[in-house]
């Protein structure tokens, strides 16, 4: 098997996989360690048996991780359709074992009430259950590397103190008024989201 030359680029390289409604991206950082984002699949293409002949075997270890890091925007069906892959009787043996996973909030002590997820309104179809499960014993397991707070609540300086921020579309658009970018997303209907530390 030939070694492929990203393995020896200072770039980062992103794979994009076209699967339908959901997603699935790799990124591979500069210092070749890799990030993978959502875990959906179609019906005849699963993007984790592509990474794991042609993309992992080439990444270095992080912490003992050849993925360094797992990214769920949110746990619709269509986007855990292959999360059995982070999930092996000895989870540590699968090629996509990471040891910081990154997925949103839940109603527990401490998280921020209007972003939580109410799991009463996710309705994924019959037959995908397991998924959901599984994601919920990822999501127990997690480490949280960013902290989610209202902005309203940054006048009080101690919050201030750690990590990275979020900042909601319409808090933005009262924090940056006269701000042109702001002001024209505004006017075709977008929203703007702040992450900053």
């Amino acid at each position: 098997m030939t070694t492929p030359s990203w393995v020896s680029s200072q770039k980062s390289h992103i794979w994009i996989f076209n699967i339908g409604r959901g997603l699935c991206v790799f990124i591979r950082t500069a210092l070749n360690q890799g990030i993978m984002y959502d875990f959906g699949n179609s019906e005849d293409f699963k993007p984790s048996d592509f990474l794991k002949q042609n993309i992992i075997p080439y990444l270095d270890k992080y912490k003992n991780c050849r993925v360094a890091q797992t990214v769920i925007s949110h746990p619709h069906a269509d986007h855990i359709a292959n999360i059995s892959c982070l999930i092996e009787p000895d989870k540590e043996k699968s090629p996509f074992y990471s040891t910081l996973h990154t997925c949103p909030h839940d109603k527990i002590k401490g998280s921020a009430k209007p972003e939580a997820i109410d799991w009463g309104r996710i309705k994924n179809p019959k037959g995908s259950e397991s998924n959901l499960e599984t994601y919920k014993s990822i999501y127990e397991g997690r480490n949280l590397p960013l902290q989610t707070i209202c902005y309203e609540s940054l006048k009080s300086i101690p919050n201030l103190e750690y990590g990275l921020y979020y900042v909601r579309p319409p808090v933005v658009n009262e924090i940056y008024p006269d701000n042109d970018h702001v002001k024209k997303l505004q006017a075709d209907g977008k929203n703007i989201r702040v992450c900053y530390s």
